[in-house]
C-alpha cells in the first residue's frame, strides 16, 4: 500500500511539475459573430474560421448532396411534366374525337 501511495504521490507531483508549461502563444477566442455572418454567405466557412476542420468537412458534404438531389428533384419534375402534358393532349384529343366527330 505505501508503494502505491507513493507511486500516486509521484505521479501527481509529476502532473504539477511538467503540466504549467505554457510555451505556447495565448489562446485567442474566436469571435462568434464572425463565424455566424461567415456561415451565413458560404456554408461550413464559419466551422472552417472556428478551426473545427471535421464538422466543416460535414456541412459542406451535407449542402453538396441536398444542392444535387434538388436539382435531380427539378429534372424528374420537368420530365414529368411533359409525360402529364403529353398524355392530357392525347387524352383531350381522343374525348374530342368519341364526343364531337362522332356527333356531326
Amino acid at each position: 500500500m505505501k508503494k502505491i501511495s507513493i507511486f500516486l504521490f509521484l505521479l501527481l507531483y509529476a502532473m504539477w511539475l511538467f503540466g504549467q508549461e505554457t510555451e505556447e502563444a495565448p489562446f485567442l477566442p474566436k469571435n462568434p459573430t464572425k463565424a455566424a455572418f461567415l456561415s451565413a454567405f458560404i456554408p461550413g466557412t464559419g466551422q472552417i474560421y472556428n478551426e473545427r476542420y471535421l464538422k466543416a468537412t460535414g456541412v459542406i458534404a451535407t449542402q453538396g448532396y441536398l444542392v444535387v438531389k434538388s436539382i435531380d428533384y427539378h429534372d424528374q419534375m420537368q420530365k414529368n411534366k411533359k409525360r402529364r402534358d403529353a398524355a392530357t393532349e392525347d387524352y383531350d384529343k381522343a374525348y374530342y374525337d368519341f364526343h364531337y366527330k362522332e356527333a356531326h
